[in-house]
């Protein structure tokens, strides 16, 4: 299909969902008083739709705009949008009127002009249309890293779109234009508040974290919950680069929105000092969010270690969460490099049912921007290297770092809390790390050769998911850990695509083919 037929096709998809969503504004507005059960659940639609009107109009005027796969991508979801748009209509009309033209009287009213048919019919629809809401809210809650995605593109007519709808007060679209403005900023910039802080302002008592390079503290003068860790300067990079990559760093989680995308947000860069007066570490400080009735956060290395297993769900969710982290690091522009249990935050809250179990990734002492130099250097750390891809691991690696390298390193992370056990383990007597019981790559370990090694240990991971995963996480799930761990194969084996496909300038196909292959399909599986 050539480029035309693909932005035609797209807008005419996005009318269709505007012409519904106008026939569900007649009927709020039809039915604005209602005290009713009815009136507040249309009260609920009313507000999602809002949202989403503002989003959608925005996209109609820029998506044309995209790659040939992103208007794809973007099609897909307006067409399901259709469908549960046209899910909603249907069942309002069957509970007030089946008529375009309804009058314009208090739903109260009505409801007793038709008298108790129309009582009964609410009470057997009101499931349905709860269920359709619900469905609605879903689908919202995909878009948002789609949406995130338009940060990365460099066009000048999306800027101007953005700027438009911000004004709109549409809460998504403000966080969007904000990370741009983020990633884009430029240093000849004098207006920009610094994000540089003086040590003074956190409390001097520091309580490590187990199993991570972070500590927790407080604020100096406000008790606020802050956690920092370190950020030590590679030798090989000039101080004022290094200065520079961790400010913008900073600034761009400081616009991090914690509850979409399970990253904490940054409030400053301590600069530490050594003896001779040079700069030696930065400290990046970061707010914990305030849980109510929380407990104190844990390393996902601890909870796997010491926790009984979550209940599936929990998994999930868990597993849900991460994924969306690993989305933001690349609208971010940046890698991560370090995604391990030991960089993930744990923070435990109360819930209806339960504790509930939020993740937030850290850990950034490792990053770089996507399109900086990368060094090929690392080290001969076997419980680090269990995270990075084969190509990855060793003092020399082969390739130089891109978004795929995050993606393998999730889906080993996926396996473990699927298999909901730690695949490394410290040693009682020595301190040291050794594999955990279910990971046999001992043989690997006192091989010489690093590739044979890194793709022997690779092979194992995969015959642990192939075999062990389904009977515990469903053959879906195992699916997307596989295909994970697979992402950089070359061949038919890589259900992600091949790295040829992702191109282009802005780097939107690689996050478009994340958000189908993983985000999605972790979504959609239903326990």
């Amino acid at each position: 299909m050539e480029a035309v037929s693909f932005a035609f096709a797209l807008v005419a998809a996005l009318d269709l969902c505007l012409k519904y969503g106008e026939k569900l504004e007649k009927r709020f507005k039809a039915y604005k008083n209602a005290d009713s059960e009815v009136g507040d659940i249309f009260l609920r639609v009313q507000h999602q739709w809002h949202c989403i009107q503002i989003e959608l109009s925005m996209l109609r005027n820029i998506t044309h705009l995209l790659e040939d796969e992103a208007q794809i991508h973007f099609s897909s979801m307006f067409h399901k949008l259709h469908i549960y748009l046209e899910d909603v209509a249907r069942i309002i009309d069957g509970l007030i009127e089946n008529n375009e033209e309804t009058p314009k009287l208090p739903f109260l009213q009505l409801m007793w002009k038709k008298g108790k048919v129309k009582k009964l019919k609410f009470a057997v629809e009101k499931d349905a249309l709860e269920q359709a809401l619900l469905r609605l809210e879903e689908w919202h809650w995909r878009l948002q890293p789609s949406l995130f995605l338009l940060a990365l593109v460099k066009t000048p007519a999306v800027e101007s779109q953005l700027a438009v709808y911000k004004d709109k007060g549409n809460p998504q679209v403000c966080k969007v234009t904000e990370l741009r403005s983020a990633i884009q900023l430029d240093t000849t910039h004098q207006d920009m508040p610094s994000i540089f802080i003086s040590a003074s302002t956190l409390a001097e008592n520091r309580t490590p974290i187990l199993y991570t390079r972070g500590e927790l503290t407080q604020g100096a003068e406000d008790g606020e919950s802050l956690y920092v860790e370190t950020y030590t300067p590679d030798p090989w990079t000039g101080l004022e680069v290094i200065t520079k990559n961790v400010r913008n760093l900073a600034r761009i989680l400081s616009v991090v929105d914690p509850t979409l995308f399970g990253i904490p947000v940054c409030s400053g860069i301590v600069k530490v000092y050594n003896a001779n007066g040079c700069i030696c570490d930065f400290k990046l400080v970061f707010r914990l969010p305030d849980l109510h009735d929380r407990t104190p956060p844990r390393s996902l290395r601890e909870v796997l270690l010491t926790s009984e297993r979550y209940p599936l769900e929990k998994t999930l969710a868990l597993g849900r969460q991460l994924s969306k982290s690993v989305m933001f690091v690349h609208t971010s522009s940046f890698v991560h490099k370090n995604i391990r249990p030991e960089t993930i935050l744990i923070l435990s809250k109360a819930g209806p049912s339960g504790s509930i179990a939020v993740p937030f990734l850290v850990g950034f002492e490792q990053f770089r921007p996507e399109d900086g130099a990368t060094y090929m250097k690392g080290d001969s750390a076997w419980e680090k290297d269990l995270y990075r891809h084969p190509t990855r691991q060793g003092l020399s690696p082969e390739d130089s770092y891109r978004m795929q390298h995050d993606i393998y390193s999730l889906g080993v992370i996926l396996l473990e809390i699927g298999l909901w056990e730690s695949l490394v383990v410290r040693d009682d007597k020595d301190g040291k790390w050794r594999p955990g019981d279910g990971l046999n790559i001992s043989r690997y370990l006192i091989m010489r050769r690093q590739t044979e090694k890194a793709r022997g240990i690779k092979e194992e991971l995969l015959q642990i998911a192939k075999t062990r995963l389904p009977a515990i996480m469903g053959p879906k799930y195992t699916q997307i850990v596989v295909m994970c761990l697979c992402c950089l194969d070359k061949g038919s084996s890589n259900e992600f695509g091949q790295e040829s496909e992702f191109l282009d300038e802005d780097g939107i196909l690689v996050g478009l083919r994340y958000i189908e292959k993983v985000i999605t399909k972790l979504e959609e599986i239903v326990v």
